[in-house]
């Protein structure tokens, strides 16, 4: 009994010492006690001697006062200039150890950063040692020059945060496809960045979105910004604001489908630059729509069931659709949106603008018996005009004499129109129309300030939709004021894109070309009221 006793005795204090051996193993979070807001503190008696000369590629060693651990290393931790091959990166106790791989050969007589961004925080709450980062040189110094800037969106003039700002010892234009940079560094949130330890030398300078992370210029939707000449650095420099672009992508096309008397191709953008021609025995296209990505070429032949369609852009032949449309079935009656004319909120017309009613299908004709307009009450007629849209016979336009103020009332019966095909509408029985008056709007003078004389100009009125809804072209010579009339009241944006090829619409950069981005100027105005005429200087 006493032996077993014993032995059972024995069994407990082994157990006993395993989990105190245990808990000493583990770090656990203190209970009780101020919440710990301290990050982890560099212990720089037992790490690696930073900005130290003649490196020669022993680990790097960051030691702290307390327990850590580490995050998405791959994504935080840089080094500038980049390596060939990724650092090895672990944590040994209280320490992170960084090795460069066996194979890694490092610049002669240069300066090395490590930055390690947010990688490393304390073990219990998550604290992060800011702007911690290691330098190194493989030479006799410690560069210690600075090329800084700050990088936004050319379009909407927000900062863009953790882009690059990237140096090139190498000026052939070709580098941002092959090499990776010299030294970069990444925009914090208010787009700024600021390159450190750099070298006395002469760059090429390109800011980049590298979305795919491997420092190199070949993402179809990369956004980028260059200097048209390299900048010499001898001392600390600052390049300002640089506004990243997102390159014209090449057209694509991406398919089609077929409808009756409808062939629809759509493509990677919008395609108002892609022209067609008809091989083989190919119907006449009465009526060529260009919607979003879509091209659409309308037809009302549908005894053509073989023939094929070569889109091109600039004398390029993007690609050759080859047609069967057999078996197709006729489409159904006509359906119409009601569209008051520019009016965002409703059914509402201005005293600058027309009725008009979109429909699916380009129209044909229209019976104008079948489309009656009344004021008041609907038995009270008001005479009315129609017409079908030369540019778009989709639309059926409507003009009166509209009274402002006034209520109106519009019936379109069965028939009423008749698409390409000879099919006729369904009623859309009686709208009701409001024709505000002039006092539900207000009016938009601006004056702009600082236009080159040379340059011509193209004038945009931004809803907070993004819809555009006003744009005129500017020329210093003509005009340097613009008057906008019956605005409805709200908050609006005014852009100005210096329009240098004069095709009233804004155009990026080419980095191959080194062509800079059309510039961009905005001005956000104050909210417009009703029945107020508001005036705005634009200074660039």
């Amino acid at each position: 009994m006493v032996v077993r006793y014993l032995h059972r005795i024995g069994l407990l204090l082994i157990v006993l010492i395993i989990l105190l051996c245990y808990q000493c193993a583990n770090i656990v979070s203190p209970k009780g006690g101020p919440k710990d807001e301290q990050p982890p503190l560099l212990d720089t008696i037992n790490s690696s001697i930073n900005f130290q000369i003649n490196y020669e590629g022993d680990p790097i060693i960051l030691s702290f006062d307390e327990w850590i651990v580490l995050q998405d290393v791959f994504d935080q931790v840089v080094v500038s200039p980049p390596t060939e091959y990724p650092m090895d990166i672990k944590i040994k106790k209280k320490s992170v150890v960084i090795q460069f791989d066996e194979r890694e050969i490092l610049k002669e007589n240069t300066t090395y950063t490590i930055n390690m961004g947010n990688s490393i925080k304390d073990y219990t709450e998550g604290n992060i040692p800011p702007n911690l980062r290691y330098v190194f040189s493989t030479g006799d110094i410690i560069d210690s020059l600075e090329v800084s800037a700050r990088l936004i969106d050319i379009e909407t003039k927000k900062p863009i945060e953790n882009a690059l700002l990237m140096l090139y010892t190498n000026l052939a234009d070709s580098v941002l496809y092959t090499e990776k940079p010299f030294y970069f560094a990444k925009s914090d949130t208010g787009g700024l960045v600021n390159i450190l330890n750099v070298r006395a030398d002469t760059f090429k300078v390109v800011a980049l979105v590298d979305d795919n992370l491997n420092y190199l210029l070949d993402g179809e939707s990369e956004k980028l910004a260059f200097l048209d000449s390299s900048v010499i650095v001898n001392q600390n420099s600052t390049l300002g604001e640089l506004e990243l672009y997102t390159p014209k992508q090449p057209m694509i096309y991406q398919g089609y489908s077929t409808a009756y008397g409808k062939v629809s191709a759509y493509f990677n953008q919008n395609p108002k630059d892609v022209d067609f021609d008809l091989l083989g025995d190919a119907p006449e296209i009465l009526f060529q729509e260009y919607l979003l990505d879509s091209l659409i070429l309308w037809y009302a032949d549908t005894s053509k069931v073989n023939w094929s369609v070569i889109f091109t852009q600039d004398t390029l032949i993007l690609d050759t659709l080859d047609l069967e449309l057999k078996n197709q079935t006729a489409p159904a009656g006509l359906s119409g949106e009601f569209l008051p004319g520019s009016s965002r909120n409703g059914k509402t017309i201005k005293s600058d603008t027309t009725l008009v009613v979109r429909w699916d299908r380009p129209l044909k004709v229209y019976d104008e018996d079948k489309i009656i307009l009344s004021k008041d009450s609907i038995a009270n007629s008001v005479q009315a005009n129609f017409l079908i849209d030369s540019f778009n016979p989709k639309v059926l336009v409507i003009n009166s004499n509209w009274e402002h103020p006034g209520n109106y009332f519009l019936r379109i019966d069965e028939s009423a129109v008749q698409d390409i095909f000879g099919v006729g509408n369904d009623s859309i029985g009686i709208v009701n129309i409001s024709a505000a008056g002039d006092k539900a709007y207000g009016s938009l003078k601006i004056n702009f300030n600082g236009l080159d004389s040379l340059q011509y100009y193209h004038m945009q009125l931004i809803a907070p939709s993004g819809e555009i809804v006003r744009e005129a072209s500017i020329h210093f010579v003509a005009k340097t004021s613009l008057d906008l009339l019956l605005l409805e009241p709200g908050n609006y944006t005014i852009r100005l894109i210096e329009d240098v090829n004069q095709n009233k619409e804004w155009d990026p950069g080419d980095y191959q070309l080194n062509q800079q981005s059309e510039r961009i100027f905005i001005k956000e105005m104050p909210p417009l009221r009703a029945n107020w005429e508001q005036t705005i200087d634009f200074n660039l």
